[in-house]
């Protein structure tokens, strides 16, 4: 299932697509992208992000456990790469890069 943290945690409910806005933990956004990815063969998952700097420090300052547990072996890894975060910096990129898709 679903999710913004790591297992045993709460689900998120079925949905064809998904905007999330708002202030979560830095790690949410990865959570989210494996949980989906893991639960659902075949699937694919692209999170967008304005700031590649901000994104990735935050990444690296939280240090989630989880993830450097899990990350690398099994099923978590072959989620990871069926997974993109893209940065997006003005509009037209992110229209030409969903259109690339």
């Amino acid at each position: 299932m679903i999710s913004f943290f790591p297992p045993p945690c709460p689900q998120l409910p079925e949905f064809q697509t998904l905007l999330v806005r708002g202030t979560y933990h830095a790690s949410a956004p990865v959570h989210l992208l494996l949980s989906h990815c893991s639960g659902t063969p075949g699937a694919r998952a692209i999170c967008l992000t304005p700031q590649r700097e901000p994104f990735t420090n935050a990444l690296v300052e939280l240090k989630d456990q989880w993830i450097e547990v899990h990350g690398g072996i099994g099923r978590t890894s072959a989620a990871a790469l069926r997974t993109e975060i893209l940065f997006v910096v003005l509009g037209f990129e992110l229209v030409y890069g969903l259109i690339s898709i």
